[in-house]
């Protein structure tokens, strides 16, 4: 059952009344695996897609943001390799949608993207960083 917690101390504290149900069910003393996935802020995904406009207009390889943003996506080492029954390869660039990417992780793609596009495209990069801090 996946449900949401906050860290108080070193302690994690139930956030909703879900969340009291979940932890009443399990014994004390018993060992629990838990995945911790940091919540999602909507404003930096936000962020990323205005970073991903602004890029679009400084560069000029691509006709369409679409293509960009998944070969940006790629280009940060993101993407699933597919192999077709004719032997040929087919990749595909990951999700960055909020059920795939937790915060963290997010962080740290976007900040591969910034260096993929300073690296990849030769754009300037005092522009670069202009667009990041205003996006």
């Amino acid at each position: 059952m996946k449900t949401s917690m906050i860290k108080q101390g070193g302690t994690l504290v139930a956030d909703n009344q879900q969340a009291v149900d979940v932890l009443a069910k399990i014994p004390d003393g018993r060992l629990v695996m838990v995945e911790v996935r940091q919540s999602r802020n909507v404003l930096n995904h936000r962020r990323f897609f205005k970073f991903l406009d602004a890029v679009f207009d400084m560069q000029d390889h691509f006709d369409d943001k679409e293509p960009l943003r998944k070969w940006l996506i790629m280009k940060t080492g993101r993407f699933i390799t597919i192999e077709a029954p004719n032997g040929f390869i087919i990749f595909e660039p990951e999700s960055i949608n909020f059920a795939s990417m937790d915060e963290l992780e997010f962080k740290s793609f976007f900040s591969d993207a910034i260096n993929v596009v300073l690296r990849e495209l030769n754009l300037d990069k005092d522009a670069v960083n202009k667009v990041v801090e205003f996006a």
